[in-house]
């Protein structure tokens, strides 16, 4: 058993999902060290510097592309062997047999739950490894024990799974999760990285999404981008991570004129945030 903790490279050229990705790495595996890397060429300069026992890459990038990357790094003899996952949102057959070739160790789908990410790459480090769970756990200092796999040891059909709770209807998510679904008019600010500000018109809210309208005029987000909900409960203000899920236009006259969407929560494992989102919706219940 390798004793020492794995370092982790974390390539892509946004920084929301390397921010992302680090804090999925910092909940599943609390004492691997993580680098980041904008593109491909600059993850080829730490690779060359530096030892990693693991490389989370985003596919498309500017410079050098995910794949390209992956080509020279099987290429190496330095690196040849480190286990490389493709993190992505290119998520049809035809990329995952391409990625096949190229030897990858495993492909996530963008969006993916934070459980999904951790049975993924937990899996991937496993078989690379030759590591038992209980070994994995003792090794990364992971407290999630069970969560970290699931059974799963790097199979494609597990990456292809986008995370099954989101939009989803609350009776199919769980009867345990609270969800609010105003009978009034209720809006919640929001705002993206980029310095845009809207006000989404709420339909459902969860501590683990939020579903909605926003009029197409006053902000034209993408699907990815990061965004930030504020929301005031208990006398306090809770600022909430998320990113764009879905998109997608109304049909039928002035319907055309506004946007369904979906947002993600990636802070629904903050406690603290998540209290205060529960708060907030207990009182607007």
């Amino acid at each position: 058993m390798n004793v020492k903790p794995l370092r982790i490279l974390i390539v892509d050229d946004a920084s929301f999902t390397r921010d992302l990705i680090r804090k999925s790495v910092r909940h599943f595996f609390p004492s691997f060290p993580c680098d980041e890397a904008h593109d491909g060429e600059a993850a080829q300069k730490l690779l060359l510097k530096n030892e990693y026992d693991l490389i989370l890459s985003d596919w498309e990038m500017p410079k050098m592309t995910g794949s390209e990357l992956l080509v020279w790094v099987r290429e190496q003899e330095k690196t040849a062997n480190i286990p490389f996952v493709m993190v992505t949102s290119r998520g049809d057959k035809d990329h995952v047999v391409e990625a096949l070739k190229l030897k990858v160790s495993n492909y996530l789908v963008k969006p993916f739950s934070n459980d999904k990410f951790g049975k993924v790459v937990s899996g991937v480090i496993m078989k690379a490894y030759s590591l038992t769970q209980d070994e994995l756990v003792r090794l990364s200092g992971s407290t999630q024990g069970a969560r970290l796999t699931g059974g799963a040891r790097g199979g494609f059909s597990e990456a292809l799974q986008i995370s099954s709770d989101i939009g989803k209807p609350k009776e199919e998510r769980g009867a345990h999760e609270l969800v609010l679904r105003p009978k009034g008019k209720l809006l919640i600010p929001i705002r993206t990285g980029k310095g845009s500000q809207t006000h989404i018109l709420v339909r459902e809210l969860s501590c683990t999404q939020l579903l909605g309208v926003i009029k197409a005029g006053e902000m034209v987000p993408h699907i990815q981008e990061q965004v930030v909900i504020d929301v005031q409960a208990a006398g306090a203000v809770a600022r909430i991570n998320g990113y764009i899920h879905l998109l997608e236009c109304r049909e039928g006259g002035a319907a055309a004129d506004f946007l369904n969407i979906t947002i993600v929560n990636v802070d629904q494992n903050d406690e603290s945030k998540r209290k205060q989102l529960e708060a907030y919706i207990k009182e607007n219940g």
